[in-house]
């Protein structure tokens, strides 16, 4: 039993909606409208799962009901007439958007749909007369817990670390404890010494990894000098379109602007969030979603952006000793490229160790949100039935070589990456690779 997305009719506009910091894809419905989505296959059991909000922009102090029903194509037949009866229609909700309390806030909806709508399914949703618009968004069918009783399915628990060069972590050999909890889950993991990535920059290394397809094959790749990228073309098969079609739950965060929807990365995946986040941002919606999938098995796409420039660590001084200033470099927003626009084609030794301190603590801070992630699925007692790959999409350079940052030569810097495995099922003990 396959999860399904639905996918907005042609003519109406579906776009990102930003309320209280998520933006979520949405259907924009003004107060005394009517919009509807085109047919969705659906079967016995099945439930669906939306979000709901005013919209910010123009709302008010009053209120509008939002009204959502469904039909199936197949159900209306002859009138007494003889002409065709107008399609049965299923009241599914019914809920008062207050302007001062809603505007601001996403809620969840689940909603068990009845057990007669078994067929192609198309949902009709009406904001009633008030003030503002209605937002619907991330709308899901999902299968019923209860469609995967008596099956073991493994969960499976994707991270990505951006921008994480193997040699600053422990377990490859760092003197620095960047990483206490990575060392110690290592313990029970595969740790692959010799991992490098088949591209050095997000977008293709995470295409790659979503495909297992060279960048060459899959194609999304393009010059990074303008900081483009060509999206994922759509015949490419995803790991969350295989999953997805066998029922899972497919749930992906991504934290970088190279993850954006528009770049296609999103194929196959039931939820999408593509906000820039912190890492303790990436692990509240992690295990919020994980909770909101029950018992259903899942794939968990979690990418953690922390240690990508701007280094800006959470209690980290704002400036070391001054010396960014004496550049005139703001380090909160310093990139790259702003060594080009001030015509330096190398920083001061002492303006590289304090950026690489502060690469550092970007990635103690990263490592506590994943334990805290990890911790958070012993906690629900998924973790003993969930496979955990954590695995880096490139490295950055900080001068070694005369180069600096990523995207560019295979320098060991930027493309040896870590990479750990942990399959539940074998000996949790740590096995070098």
């Amino acid at each position: 039993m396959a999860v399904g997305v639905w996918s907005p009719p042609e003519g109406v506009r579906i776009a990102g909606f930003r309320v209280a910091d998520l933006t979520k894809r949405c259907v924009r419905v003004p107060a005394g409208s009517r919009v509807e989505l085109p047919a969705a296959p659906v079967v016995a059991g099945m439930e669906l799962w939306l979000e709901v909000a005013l919209d910010p922009q123009g709302a008010t102090d009053g209120s509008l009901e939002l009204r959502i029903s469904a039909h199936e194509i197949g159900d209306a037949g002859e009138g007494l007439d003889g002409e065709r009866a107008a399609p049965q229609e299923h009241s599914l909700l019914r809920r008062r958007l207050e302007g001062r309390r809603d505007a601001g806030r996403w809620q969840h909806v689940s909603i068990e749909l009845p057990d007669e709508l078994d067929e192609d399914l198309v949902l009709e949703v009406e904001a009633g007369e008030g003030g503002g618009a209605a937002l619907v968004g991330d709308i899901v069918l999902v299968p019923g817990e209860e469609a995967y009783s008596g099956e073991q399915r493994p969960n499976v628990l994707l991270i990505t670390l951006d921008t994480l060069r193997a040699d600053h972590l422990p377990i490859y050999g760092y003197e620095v404890d960047t990483a206490p909890f990575l060392t110690q889950l290592a313990e029970g993991m595969t740790v692959y010494e010799r991992a490098y990535t088949p591209c050095t920059w997000t977008l293709p290394s995470h295409a790659s990894l979503f495909t297992g397809l060279y960048p060459s094959q899959h194609r999304a790749i393009t010059d990074r000098s303008e900081l483009g990228g060509a999206p994922l073309p759509d015949s490419s098969v995803t790991l969350a379109e295989i999953l997805a079609e066998r029922g899972y739950l497919t749930l992906g965060i991504a934290s970088g602007p190279m993850l954006k929807r528009h770049f296609a990365v999103d194929q196959g995946f039931s939820l999408y969030s593509d906000d820039t986040r912190r890492a303790d941002a990436v692990t509240d919606l992690a295990l919020d979603w994980v909770d909101r999938a029950g018992g259903r098995p899942f794939l968990l796409f979690a990418n953690y952006f922390d240690p990508h420039l701007p280094l800006d660590p959470p209690g980290y001084p704002p400036d070391d000793l001054g010396l960014f200033e004496s550049l005139q470099i703001d380090v909160k927003t310093f990139q790259w490229q702003h060594m080009r626009e001030m015509g330096l084609d190398a920083l001061p030794s002492e303006i590289a160790t304090a950026l690489l301190d502060r690469y550092d603590a970007e990635i103690r801070f990263m490592d506590t949100q994943v334990e805290r992630l990890i911790q958070g699925l012993q906690a629900r007692g998924l973790l003993e039935t969930t496979l955990v790959c954590i695995v880096g999409d490139h490295g950055e350079s900080y001068g070694e070589s005369e180069t600096w940052g990523h995207g560019g030569p295979f320098l060991v810097q930027q493309s040896q990456v870590p990479l750990l495995y942990r399959d539940h099922r074998r000996a949790l003990t740590r096995t070098v690779v």
